[in-house]
């Protein structure tokens, strides 16, 4: 036997015991939840544009929560989300104030008539600072604010698992399956 074949050999068998060494402490690391920076924060008031242009002042001192709801109109899993929105809207319409919230108006006629967000008027964010007090960097995602201006709840994404499971237990509403976009 060639010694180049048993030094190769040595290598592939000191690999090998190497990478399942590894595999095993791989396995035995458990990933550590990240703390949401959203919570607690303090959204100051912002003004916000209608899609026909009209200008609405928002402030978050009132006697009802208000759930803000962002969405953008390229948004697949908004789109896949909007049954489940609705749902959510409708049962706490008394109960909370509902802002559908977008970055942009490019499209959204054309989202809103593949899934309208429950009768609620989307309303244009240009404010930056909102954007960058709530962190937004995905959609849709889904604040609720208390009534001193306070984020008390956060969600990333479509509710679907475990949103779906948090949001229904908080709300004590029933939210429908979500369908993954085509």
């Amino acid at each position: 036997m060639p010694r180049s074949f048993v030094f190769v050999l040595v290598l592939l068998l000191l690999s090998l015991g190497l990478n399942v060494k590894l595999g095993w402490k791989v396995k035995e690391l458990t990933p550590v939840p990240q703390p949401d920076k959203t919570l607690g924060v303090q959204v100051a008031g912002f003004t916000a544009s209608g899609l026909d242009g009209k200008t609405t002042e928002i402030s978050f001192k009132s006697d009802k929560p208000t759930i803000i709801y962002f969405i953008n109109p390229m948004c697949m899993w908004c789109k896949a989300n909007a049954a489940s929105f609705n749902t959510l809207a409708n049962a706490l319409a008394d109960r909370a104030r509902i802002l559908v919230l977008s970055r942009s108006a490019d499209k959204m006629d054309r989202f809103l008539a593949d899934a309208p967000q429950s009768g609620k008027e989307v309303l244009i964010v240009n404010s930056q600072k909102l954007i960058d007090d709530l962190g937004l960097t995905a959609t849709p995602q889904t604040f609720v604010i208390n009534t001193a201006g306070r984020v008390e709840h956060h969600w990333v994404g479509a509710y679907d698992h475990q949103n779906r499971t948090e949001i229904e237990k908080l709300f004590k509403v029933h939210l429908p399956e979500i369908k993954p976009p085509a």
